[in-house]
């Protein structure tokens, strides 16, 4: 039993000196890599400062994609602004990358610039994302409009639609009311909040006589 104990307690010194050993070594090496850690920290400082501006450069830069004139259509925007999607999800997994290093070398609160800049980017793309979404959806509705005989046409029920369309414009938090896509479709609707009363006014009883003078004073009126 005694030679067991013996032969333990000299196992017990070995690996405290083996373990002494190793803190003295870990010294060493936390020494000598010191420099080079340093140079790469600043290094990921650098890019993380350069990545930072980049945003900031590229919302610039996107606020002048056609997505923001009315002219451009749905479908073209929508083109756009996938592609648009596209460089967001590499500027996303880019800003999880300096994440990583931020926290490997503790300057985590670097990135809180390029975080906010990257979420105006996700943000305003998201606002006209939705805004075209609503401007398809009021243009097919003003299309099927269109193909509406005048005989079975109920411009009430119309006008109804039209200002539930107008609200749900207003309701999309955060776009730019200055911008020409918003103005755009907010004319249109305009446009048929005018028309509307004009045209129950056209189907009013009233208007048919005998005669036919009321229709004939609208069409000298429209040439």
């Amino acid at each position: 039993m005694g030679i067991s104990k013996d032969e333990d307690l000299k196992k017990i010194k070995h690996n405290k000196e083996e373990w002494n050993n190793l803190l003295k070594m870990a010294v060493t090496v936390e020494k000598d890599i010191a420099s080079p850690v340093k140079a790469e920290s600043d290094k990921s400082k650098e890019n993380l400062a350069k990545f930072e501006e980049h945003l900031k450069e590229y919302y610039i830069k996107m606020k002048k994609e056609d997505f923001y004139q009315y002219k451009t259509g749905a479908e073209a925007s929508r083109e756009t602004l996938g592609r648009v999607k596209n460089e967001i999800t590499k500027f996303q997994e880019e800003f999880n990358n300096f994440v990583y290093f931020s926290k490997m070398f503790s300057f985590e609160e670097a990135t809180e610039g390029a975080e906010k800049n990257l979420n105006i980017i996700i943000n305003e793309h998201q606002i006209m994302l939705k805004l075209w979404n609503h401007i398809e959806k009021c243009q097919n509705q003003f299309a099927q409009y269109l193909k509406v005989p005048f005989q079975t046409v109920d411009p009430v029920e119309m006008d109804e639609e039209v200002k539930k369309l107008r609200k749900e414009l207003t309701d999309i938090k955060g776009v730019d009311r200055k911008s020409n896509t918003y103005i755009g479709l907010n004319d249109e609707i305009k446009k048929w909040s005018t028309f509307l009363p004009l045209l129950s006014e056209l189907k009013d009883k009233a208007m048919i006589v005998e005669d036919g003078r009321h229709w004939a004073k609208v069409k000298k009126l429209v040439g």
